[in-house]
């Protein structure tokens, strides 16, 4: 019985050992998220805001459009539920 008892433990801790070495090399996985949008930092006057777009310029919004600044473009038919159009920009209710 004693000699089965070691063997058993022996198994168990190399199942272990062989485990956490498999778990270690899942957790170095790691993945990198690339956002290709450039972000404006330009100042511009009230009513006008620079999209996030790559032309760095200001501008204000035409006809229904309806500048987002969570997203950083100007909305074609005005925003989202829940938010309304002030100045330009989406602010909320």
């Amino acid at each position: 019985m004693k000699i089965s008892t070691v063997v058993t433990a022996a198994l168990v801790a190399v199942a272990c050992l062989l485990q956490s070495t498999t778990a270690e090399s899942e957790v170095s996985v790691h993945l990198r998220v690339h956002v290709e949008k450039d972000v404006c930092y330009v100042q511009c006057p009230s009513g006008q805001y620079c999209q996030n777009d790559g032309q760095k310029k200001c501008r204000g919004p035409q006809g229904k459009e309806c500048f987002n600044p969570a997203t950083g473009f100007f909305l074609p038919n005005g925003c989202d539920s829940g938010f309304k159009c002030s100045n330009g920009k989406c602010v909320g209710k």
